[in-house]
């Protein structure tokens, strides 16, 4: 007889899914920086960080999605809330016959007028309610309230003062000799090198700046010898040439030449 036939092969697993990519060409104002030959979007192997990841595909190639950043761990828990303070004691009526004043205080006795005890209650309390302090236990009166408790006594008067001396007047300083005059910084030139042109290859850019004779004093302190600028476009930065030649046409650049600096005439020494 015949063998039995084989059984079919299990079928494959699919394919992982691929992570989200990103290749678009919109990077910069009006797309300047898509398809320049220098990629702008910050990630692995750019030279420029001017738009987002995936947005200068043509420069760069595709990029991956990045992953949305973890979701925040909630808050701790609230402590539970304090328990309020304990009620007052009631006020204990007063007597029929009336009390006797208390003392005066004497010198270095009388009652804090800033204390009060765990009920918010201060000496002028216990003045009206328990003069001598003997219904109540001893809740911080009997030494903040020596007047209405009668414990003058053990509250001894504070001697005065001792009189400080007088200090001596400082000695006269003798005049310090004025401190030297710094360097002076040195002062760069530029000339307009070609029109309508860029660099043909960009070596850093130095940031934003209002013209191109502000540019050419970042340039020359940089050591560039070279720079390319927009005047349309002031936003796209300074940027400084490795290699201005063969320059590469755009309507929107200059190639500028940093001259040789000049030092600023040094201020004269006062007299």
């Amino acid at each position: 007889a015949p063998p039995p036939p084989s059984p079919p092969p299990p079928p494959s697993s699919p394919p992982p899914p691929q992570p989200p990519q990103v290749c678009l060409d919109n990077c910069g104002d009006y797309n300047g920086w898509s398809g320049d030959g220098v990629c702008d979007d910050g990630g692995p192997g750019s030279e420029f960080s001017v738009c987002s990841r995936g947005m200068d595909c043509s420069d760069c190639g595709t990029r991956l999605t990045p992953s949305p950043p973890p979701s925040p761990s909630p808050p701790p828990p609230l402590p539970p809330p304090r328990p309020p303070p304990p009620a007052p004691p009631p006020p204990s009526p007063p007597p029929s016959a009336s009390p006797s004043p208390p003392p005066p205080p004497t010198l270095g006795c009388a009652d804090s007028l800033s204390w009060e005890d765990a009920w918010g209650d201060g000496c002028d309390w216990y003045a009206e309610y328990d003069p001598g302090c003997t219904t109540y236990s001893d809740y911080g009166q009997q030494s903040n309230c020596p007047s209405t408790c009668g414990t003058c006594s053990s509250v001894p008067a504070l001697p005065p003062p001792p009189s400080a001396s007088p200090m001596p007047p400082p000695p006269s300083a003798s005049p310090s000799p004025a401190p030297p005059s710094p360097p002076q910084p040195e002062t760069y030139t530029y000339e307009v090198r070609q029109e309508n042109a860029e660099c043909a290859n960009q070596w850093m850019n130095l940031g934003e700046y209002a013209s191109a004779e502000l540019c050419s004093l970042a340039a020359g302190a940089a050591g560039c010898t070279t720079f390319m600028f927009s005047s349309a476009y002031t936003s796209w930065g300074c940027r400084c040439c490795s290699e201005p030649d063969p320059p590469k046409e755009h309507s929107l650049w200059t190639l500028y030449n940093v001259l040789p600096p000049h030092p600023s005439a040094s201020p004269s020494p006062p007299p």
